[in-house]
C-alpha cells in the first residue's frame, strides 16, 4: 500500500499520501479529492482520527461503468487507501466539474466512513502489538472466531449490543462467510452481492455487503451513521436536519426493524467517542428518531421486520 506513495499534507494527525503516478498526472483531480476529504475527516472525533492514520490516495483511469467512482481499501494498522477510478475518455475538467455533484459526493462519502470504520472494529491498535494484531485476525476463521475477537478487542461496540446485533443477523439467515477474509487489505467483496434484509450496506441497499461477516457488517452500518451524522453538521440548520436526515436514511429500508435496531446500536456507541457538543446531540436526535420508525414499524407488521 505505501510502495510508491509520497506524503503531501497531514489532516487531524492523518497523513494523506499520494501514490507518486497519480500526483504528477492527476495533479488537479488529487487537489479537489483532498479538499473533499477534509470536511469529513474534521467530524470524526480525535480517537478516531488518531486510529485512522494514513490516507493513501490513488487515481485509476479505467472503463469505470460510472463517469467517477470510489473504492476503499482498510490495511489493518497502516491506514486506508482510496482509490479514486476515471474513465480514460472523458477530460479532467469534466470530471473536476462533476466531484461537485450530489451523486459523485454521496459515492465517496460512502467508501470514506465504511473505510473510516473498517479501522475502528477491531479496536485499539495500541492494545497488542502489531505481529499479535495479525496472528490473531488470520487464527478467526468461523463466525465464532470472530465473534469472540471483536469481543475481547473491540471498543467500538460493547457486549451486551454484539449479543443483540448477532441475534439480529442470525433470525435473518446468518453471514455468508464467518470469519476474517484477508489480513490486508480488508477485502470482502469477493464473494458477490447479496440482498438480504436487515443487514448493512455501503452505498446501495441491493447490494448488502453487510451479510459477507460480522465485521463487514459492523463497518457498513457504523458507515451509515457518521455519513449521516456528516450530512447534519453541514447543512444549513443542523437542529432542523436531524430527523431528515436520519429519516432519509431510514425510508431507504422501509420497515426493517433489525437494521433500524443496529443502527441505533450505532448511535449509542458513537455518543462515547464525542466528549461534547453538536455530535452527541445529533447522535441523540437519531435515537428519538429511529426509536419512533421502529415502534411504527413494529405496529404495521406486528412486530416481523419484512
Amino acid at each position: 500500500m505505501l510502495r510508491g506513495a509520497d506524503f503531501v499534507k497531514e489532516i487531524r494527525e492523518i497523513q494523506i499520501c499520494v501514490d507518486n503516478t497519480s500526483m504528477f498526472e492527476n495533479a488537479p483531480l488529487l487537489k479537489s479529492l483532498i479538499e473533499s476529504l477534509e470536511p469529513m475527516i474534521s467530524i470524526l472525533s480525535d480517537e478516531m482520527a488518531q486510529r485512522i492514520g494514513r490516507i493513501v490516495l490513488v487515481i485509476v483511469r479505467d472503463n469505470s461503468q460510472r463517469l467517477v467512482s470510489f473504492k476503499s481499501e482498510s490495511y489493518v494498522d497502516i491506514g486506508i487507501r482510496l482509490a479514486m477510478y476515471a474513465s480514460p475518455e472523458i477530460e479532467e475538467d469534466i470530471i473536476l466539474s462533476q466531484m461537485d455533484s450530489p451523486e459523485t459526493k454521496g459515492r465517496l462519502e460512502g467508501e470514506f466512513f465504511v473505510g473510516a470504520v473498517r479501522l475502528l472494529v477491531f479496536g485499539d491498535p495500541n492494545q497488542f502489538s502489531k505481529s499479535s494484531r495479525e496472528d490473531k485476525l488470520n487464527k478467526c476463521q468461523n463466525s465464532a472466531d470472530i465473534e469472540k475477537f471483536i469481543e475481547s478487542y473491540t471498543d467500538l461496540i460493547d457486549k451486551q449490543s454484539l449479543k443483540e446485533w448477532l441475534q439480529i443477523s442470525e433470525e435473518n439467515g446468518g453471514y455468508f462467510r464467518g470469519g476474517y477474509v484477508t489480513t490486508r487489505p480488508f477485502d470482502a467483496f469477493g464473494a458477490g452481492m447479496l440482498n438480504s434484509i436487515n443487514f448493512g450496506y455501503d452505498s446501495d441497499p441491493k447490494y448488502r455487503k453487510g451479510q459477507l461477516n460480522l465485521a463487514e457488517d459492523i463497518a457498513c452500518v457504523f458507515g451509515q451513521i457518521l455519513r449521516s451524522l456528516y450530512a447534519v453538521e453541514y447543512s444549513e440548520n443542523p437542529q432542523e436536519a436531524i430527523e431528515t436526515v436520519i429519516n432519509d436514511l431510514l425510508n431507504k429500508t422501509p420497515g426493517e426493524i433489525g437494521l433500524y435496531k443496529k443502527y441505533r446500536i450505532a448511535c449509542e456507541s458513537l455518543i462515547n467517542w464525542y466528549q461534547d457538543g453538536l455530535e452527541r446531540q445529533i447522535l441523540t436526535g437519531f435515537i428519538q428518531a429511529i426509536n419512533a420508525a421502529i415502534k411504527n414499524a413494529e405496529e404495521n407488521t406486528n412486530g416481523q421486520s419484512t
